[in-house]
């Protein structure tokens, strides 16, 4: 089975913001940093305006703090996204954008790309997603090949390429490690 397809920036943002939403490491430094950069800046804030002659200081302090720790995630998410956009158009090369031609074996993925061609064991790779318009098939924990849904004839035959590329992960998976890879 075979899928011929054309990627570009935005194809690429939306695997970053799946993964971003999903990733555990990406979402506890998230966390942490939504929590704990107010709480500093709290605490300097309350050291810096302690004087009894400024509570209306402290007060607006406290007030960007909040704001801060409601609409931290989505400033990191925006920069995020804004930083992977420019990484991709300043890069010297576009390798990750253009035409990619992918083929499923049964004992991997084939790949051809205008910058590069190769060969990717499922016994290597990571879990195949499909979500919201794309399929994600994990070359490593932070990468993967982006599968655009639109680039198929009709829905069946992209579902049709993911069940393909899902069993045989899978049935690699059970061999290599003696049970399917948790999802």
């Amino acid at each position: 089975m075979q899928a011929e397809y054309t990627l570009d920036v935005e194809d690429h943002v939306a695997f970053a913001r799946f993964h971003a939403h999903h990733s555990p490491a990406f979402r506890r430094t998230s966390r942490s940093l939504q929590l704990g950069l107010p709480v500093v800046l709290t605490l300097i804030g309350w050291w810096t305006f302690l004087e009894p002659s400024e509570p209306f200081l402290l007060a607006v302090w406290m007030f960007l703090m909040v704001g801060i720790l409601f609409f931290f995630p989505t400033v990191l998410r925006h920069m995020h996204i804004d930083s992977l956009r420019k990484m991709i158009r300043e890069g010297k090369t576009e390798t990750p954008l253009g035409r990619y031609q992918l083929v499923l074996e049964e004992d991997g993925l084939h790949y051809v790309t205008e910058a590069s061609e190769g060969y990717l064991r499922w016994a290597t790779m990571g879990e195949v997603v499909k979500t919201g318009g794309y399929a994600y098939i994990y070359c490593n924990a932070s990468s993967a090949i982006v599968i655009p849904e639109d680039t198929f004839k009709s829905k069946v035959a992209f579902d049709d390429f993911v069940a393909q590329a899902t069993q045989y992960q899978q049935r690699s998976a059970e061999e290599v490690h003696g049970h399917p890879r948790e999802t």
